[in-house]
């Protein structure tokens, strides 16, 4: 991966948090900057199709980072582990987190 690449990406990632402090509701940001990159790809010139894949990415990343935690209730519902303290997971991603 190119090195300005990933500066783009690491300066994305802070931009969005300046701008959305709470990761809840990362999932549906990311399921719309998804929709995004579809349209540009196929209307848009490539400078868009970059902007919009470099947002996905950086909320890609906050989700990795931060999860999100609207979705806390239907992780608990569904039995999967909570994700509340994905801080703590990239300290120690070998730790078994439960209810």
């Amino acid at each position: 991966m190119e090195r300005t690449t990933i500066n783009a990406i690491s300066e994305e990632v802070a931009l969005n948090r300046n701008n959305k402090l709470d990761p809840s509701g990362l999932l549906a940001s990311l399921i719309e900057e998804v929709g995004e990159v579809a349209k540009a790809i196929t209307k848009e010139p490539y400078q868009c199709v970059y902007e919009e894949a470099k947002q996905v990415a950086a909320i890609a990343l906050r989700l990795m980072e931060e999860c999100d935690p609207s979705l806390h209730i239907v992780r608990a519902c569904n039995n999967a582990d909570p994700c509340c303290d994905a801080s703590q997971r990239l300290q120690d991603p070998t730790k078994e987190y439960k209810w």
